[in-house]
């Protein structure tokens, strides 16, 4: 599931009551997007994935192939189709690319190439 959406204004008035209502109607649109992708995933229902879920995660979100991480691990490549099938049912997908984005979007992995964000001040 994916959205983008997003907010113009072309004319020229800068007027405090109008940027107000655009504002509003930005935050409306914006609460409205929120609550419809909460929907998709209730708030009782919590994913958990195993270790080797995550690490198998992790090391596809580095760039290995299935046959790299079957070796880094030590297991084999049909032990790591298998985590990727309870992967993909666990996180209501069908592909490795949008398992990662899902688990990186959930919070379930955090690769050691992504840095942190910066602060305010925009060091890290």
């Amino acid at each position: 599931m994916g959205g983008v959406t997003g907010v113009a204004k072309s004319d020229k008035d800068l007027s405090a009551n109008n940027n107000y209502q655009l504002l509003a109607c930005a935050h409306l649109l914006g609460v409205y997007f929120h609550q419809n992708f909460l929907k998709k995933y209730p708030q009782g229902k919590s994913i958990t994935l195993t270790t080797r879920e995550r690490e198998v995660l992790l090391w596809a979100a580095e760039g290995k192939t299935d046959e790299v991480v079957a070796a880094i691990l030590n297991i084999s490549n049909n032990t790591v189709r298998f985590h990727w099938k309870n992967i993909f049912t666990k996180l209501d997908t069908n592909g490795r690319a949008y398992a990662v984005a899902r688990a990186l979007r959930l919070g379930l992995i955090c690769p050691a190439r992504i840095d942190p964000l910066p602060t305010k001040s925009g060091s890290y």
